[in-house]
């Protein structure tokens, strides 16, 4: 669905269809990176970020739009949406292997396009189709406020 680098070509994004890759494209704990030298067979895992089994229920349907890193003063966060769902990885922690430091935010409508604000990842323009807005940061939320008292209720079941 979509490829994207950050500035120093450091990490890779993969956008799939229900999922995201983050490749480390480091060569041997080196300053070069696999843009400059083959990497060779001592290639890093891909981190696979997906959204945990009870916010992929709430969601149904899961069909990333190209996922991008934060730009300028430093890759902090990963943005992508899914339907009406923007969501939102803390790189960092992403980094450390915790694929579920995420929060979201549903809007009334499919969004269509997100991206941070140049050089300021607490704020993103999203594309609404009748709308195009920011939204700051801070209106994120964890996943499980979003979810429905179906969906808890099912996980609750389950989980006893």
């Amino acid at each position: 669905m979509g490829v994207d680098t950050t500035e120093t070509g450091h990490y890779i994004l993969v956008t799939c269809k229900n999922y995201i890759l983050l490749i480390d494209t480091v060569v041997d704990g080196v300053a070069q990176n696999g843009f400059t030298k083959s990497m060779g067979q001592k290639k890093p895992i891909p981190i696979r970020m997906q959204l945990n089994p009870e916010h992929a229920a709430q969601v149904g349907s899961i069909k990333f739009t190209p996922a991008r890193f934060g730009t300028g003063n430093g890759e902090k966060s990963i943005i992508t949406s899914t339907g009406p769902y923007l969501i939102i990885w803390d790189f960092k922690k992403v980094k450390r292997g915790d694929t579920s430091a995420y929060s979201m935010r549903k809007h009334n409508a499919d969004v269509i396009a997100e991206n941070f604000v140049y050089n300021n990842d607490k704020e993103a323009i999203i594309t609404l189709p009748d709308d195009v807005t920011t939204i700051a940061r801070d209106s994120m939320y964890k996943p499980e406020k979003l979810l429905t008292p179906q969906v808890r209720y099912c996980i609750s079941n389950v989980y006893r």
